[in-house]
């Protein structure tokens, strides 16, 4: 019992320090973003950009394990989640909005449409064969005008309806 619990205490303290903090990267180490950290004003990603550009220029880049390429891809993950001041929205902001997307997903629309396979039920090039042949991926109703439709499939492109599915462009 007692060897479980010191492996769980073990696994425990290494899992939570083995997470990156942005905070310990060496470019968030200079003065003026220690000064901005200790003023607790608001850090942008753009602040955190130019720092680490500061930092990068100080040491061979090029080197493998210079962390360039994890921050590069760091910045780049980010800079989806910026919010309009610039800086990098907490996880409660994206909690909120993933909750909000999945209760849009959740509404319901009822489809008064009639819908039937006309064909074709038979491949009749011998060239080639296509199992996604008249496949829909997606089809959505203009939230706008209820008379647009729009469905896409893998082999046939975008096509666009403005009678409510009677006629297609």
């Amino acid at each position: 019992m007692k060897k479980s619990l010191l492996l769980i205490a073990f696994l425990g303290y290494f899992t939570s320090n083995a997470q990156i903090s942005q905070n310990n990267a060496p470019w968030m180490q200079s003065k003026e973003m220690q000064s901005k950290v200790a003023s607790k004003s608001k850090i942008t990603l753009e602040d955190i950009s130019k720092s680490a550009e500061k930092y990068f220029k100080t040491i061979d880049k090029n080197k493998k394990g210079s962390g360039l390429k994890p921050f590069e891809r760091w910045k780049y993950h980010w800079s989806f989640y910026t919010k309009p001041d610039g800086t990098i929205a907490p996880s409660k902001d994206l909690w909120e909005a993933w909750e909000e997307k999945n209760n849009m997903n959740a509404r319901t629309t009822t489809d008064a449409s009639n819908w039937t396979s006309i064909g074709p039920f038979a491949h009749t090039n011998t060239a080639s064969w296509s199992s996604g042949q008249g496949r829909v991926n997606t089809f959505t109703i203009d939230p706008n005008n209820s008379n647009t439709y729009y469905v896409g499939a893998p082999a046939g492109g975008i096509w666009k309806s403005t009678d409510a599915g009677i006629n297609w462009s």
